[in-house]
């Protein structure tokens, strides 16, 4: 609601004259419902893009402007293991008590996954094998 009252109150415009109908905007909230969009991404570049062109499809503009997240964890999880096998060092650190150092990881998938990982289960994937290779 709330990227949908700041439109509102900057264009002074009352709820009758919203160009997006109500089930747009439903749309939009399942996109972001089911992960395949975050609500950041939802707000700051799909909604405005939504709003200028009420007629479209929400995944159809979502896909064109490629937005879509991607949680599988295939594609997560094969990102996740070139950027482990390609900082041994930083893994040795983390082995070695120095958890911060999962922000780097992160950073990392995120870059190499172009945006595209859904950053909550890249985290968790991440975590996961780290830990495994820490009990072994």
């Amino acid at each position: 609601m709330g990227p949908v009252k700041s439109y509102l109150n900057e264009n002074a415009l009352s709820l009758s004259e919203f160009a997006l109908a109500p089930q747009q905007l439903a749309g939009l909230i399942s996109l972001v419902n089911t992960k395949q969009l975050s609500y950041t991404v939802a707000a700051q570049e799909l909604f405005p893009r939504l709003v200028r062109s009420p007629n479209s499809s929400i995944l159809h503009l979502a896909q064109e402007l490629n937005l879509l997240q991607n949680n599988d964890d295939g594609f997560i999880g094969a990102i996740i293991d070139e950027v482990i096998k390609d900082f041994p060092l930083k893994v040795e650190e983390y082995q070695n008590g120095k958890k911060g150092i999962v922000t780097m990881f992160m950073g990392e998938v995120m870059k190499r996954s172009k945006g595209k990982a859904d950053p909550k289960a890249a985290n968790e994937l991440l975590l996961k094998k780290l830990t495994e290779l820490v009990n072994r």
